[in-house]
Order: structure tokens, then C-alpha cells, then sequence
């Protein structure tokens, strides 16, 4: 849908126009970090218990600060996330951009077999 609304400008720049604003009034790092300190006591005790259940499966600590296996301290992710989307909004940076990986099809698996017409094998139309 973005991609047909990007493609006439005055949609482009009306919509971008109203992301940042939105951005600019609830989105700050100084917001967001007030709302955690609001939740931060409801939250205590849900994640004592996570952690405790985290360590009875011993599970690993994980990698890539906060990826696979644990979740990123709270303070770090608004602080990254308020960056990263100003640098978008500026049109200094794409964000994150998901890449396919894998044996077969290049540098990744490609897509479902039902959107490359059936094709399953790695052929892609």
C-alpha cells in the first residue's frame, strides 16, 4: 500500500509530513523514557518471573544485544529506535531492510513458493 501511496508525491509528502509530526509529539526519546519509568514497577514482577523461567531452561544468554534468546534493555531499544527513525524520516538511513539468507537461492531462501508461481525448487520465474 506504501508503495502505491510513494508513488504520487503530494501522498508521499502529506503522509511522511503527518509521521513526523506524530513522531515529533509522541515518539521523543524523553516521552518514551517517561512511560517506562510509569511502567517500570507494573512490570517488576512479570519479569522476575521471566528471568527465573529464562535461567530454569538454560537457555543461553543469547547474541546480538538483545536478539535471540533475551529481549533488549528497555532504555537501549528507545534510544536506538528514536534514532533510527529520525535518520528515516530525514532520509538518512532505509532502517532495517530484512535480507533473505540461505543455500539455493543466492544470498537467501527467496520468497514462498506460492509468490514465485509454484516454483519450488530455487528456478525463480
Amino acid at each position: 500500500m506504501l508503495d502505491r501511496i510513494f508513488a504520487i508525491n503530494e501522498y508521499k509528502d502529506q503522509y511522511l509530513a503527518l509521521v513526523k509530526e506524530m513522531n515529533a509529539a509522541n515518539f521523543t526519546s524523553g516521552r518514551q523514557l517517561d512511560v517506562l519509568e510509569q511502567i517500570q514497577p507494573l512490570l517488576k514482577e512479570p519479569l522476575a518471573k521471566e528471568k527465573q523461567a529464562f535461567a530454569s531452561r538454560r537457555e543461553g544468554k543469547g547474541f546480538g544485544g538483545g536478539q535471540f534468546g533475551q529481549s533488549m534493555p528497555p532504555r537501549r531499544f528507545i534510544a536506538d529506535r528514536t534514532q533510527s527513525v529520525a535518520a528515516q524520516l530525514e532520509g538518512k538511513s532505509k532502517g532495517f531492510v530484512p535480507k533473505p539468507f540461505g543455500p539455493g537461492f543466492g544470498p537467501g531462501f527467496g520468497p514462498p513458493p506460492a509468490a514465485n508461481g509454484g516454483v519450488g525448487n530455487g528456478n525463480r520465474p
